[in-house]
């Protein structure tokens, strides 16, 4: 059922980009925006949803856990996972023309998520071990 749903939305994506393939005189008079397909607006919401429904969950986890040994690491991994969903997000709308960002820091944030995760891991792994 979500994989015909994720086929579904690639279908209307793909539908959708001969709205971003112009000819050039046509994207002159038109703003950067106008190309922006119903397609890519509902793969940017699913991504949205799925990233709120990912931290939710790490929150829930890290309430039962909450003032035990494991808290600490497991703090790190929510914030990696949080900063590696924000970064998608970004280069995601840079690449779709929907924010004027440069994908610099989509990249930055995904540097960060991964010293996120390896403190995590680091301080997990101590404690483990």
């Amino acid at each position: 059922m979500i994989a015909e749903l994720l086929i579904s939305i690639l279908h209307v994506s793909g539908a959708g980009t001969g709205t971003l393939v112009q000819s050039s005189s046509a994207q002159a008079s038109q703003p950067a925006g106008a190309g922006f397909s119903a397609g890519t607006l509902i793969l940017c919401i699913l991504m949205l949803l799925i990233l709120i429904a990912c931290a939710l969950t790490a929150f829930k986890i890290y309430v039962a856990i909450r003032g035990g040994k494991i808290a600490q690491g497991w703090l790190w991994f929510v914030a990696g996972f949080g900063l590696l969903g924000l970064a998608q997000l970004v280069l995601f709308a840079a690449q779709t023309g929907f924010l004027p960002v440069s994908q610099m820091w989509g990249d930055s944030l995904r540097a960060i998520a991964l010293i996120a995760f390896l403190v995590g891991t680091g301080r997990l792994r101590k404690l483990l071990t």
